[in-house]
This record gives structure tokens, C-alpha cells and sequence, in this order.
């Protein structure tokens, strides 16, 4: 990654992207995991429960094996949000 295309992938200027390479300022941490993210996918450095997952352009991929695509996780989320709107209606009813 460029150094331009770095800064404004971190909403940076160029030039705090060359202080951090030369040295001048010590790099966030958040960056360079924000970056490693970028560069490697492994989820894992985020949180020790994502250990073993990973992502890319493909999707998501789990520890066993399983890889979830953009439109599955619409689906899983459409999903989520209906266990919701009912839960919320439900309990509307029953107080």
C-alpha cells in the first residue's frame, strides 16, 4: 500500500504516514492492527474469540472450514433483526 493510499485509508495526512515510517511519531496501535487486518484477514488479532477466522474479498471464512458470503450474512442478519421486531411485539402483548 502506498503511502497516499495508507493515509487515506486511515483519513490521515501523508505526512503522519511518514512520520510513523521514519520513526519521528510511534504508530497507534489500533493502526497496526487495523493494517495487519487489512494486509493478512486474521481476525484473530482483533479478539482471542475470533482465533482461527478469517476474511478476504471471498468472505468470512470459520476455523472449520465454512465460508460465508456477503449474501449469507444479509440473510443471518435479516434473520436476527425479525427474532427481534417479534421479541419486541411479543413482549408488548404479554405486559
Amino acid at each position: 500500500m502506498s503511502r497516499k493510499a495508507c493515509a487515506e485509508f486511515l483519513g490521515v495526512s501523508p505526512a503522519t504516514v511518514r512520520h510513523w515510517e521514519t520513526g519521528r511519531h510511534r504508530v497507534p496501535w489500533s493502526v497496526v492492527r487495523l493494517l495487519r487486518l487489512v494486509r493478512c484477514g486474521d481476525l484473530g488479532m482483533l479478539s482471542t474469540e475470533w482465533t482461527g477466522w478469517t476474511v478476504n474479498r471471498l468472505g468470512l471464512h470459520a476455523p472449520a472450514g465454512r465460508t460465508y458470503r456477503e449474501r449469507d450474512m444479509r440473510l443471518w442478519w435479516q434473520t436476527c433483526e425479525q427474532a427481534r421486531l417479534f421479541r419486541e411485539a411479543y413482549d408488548r402483548r404479554t405486559r
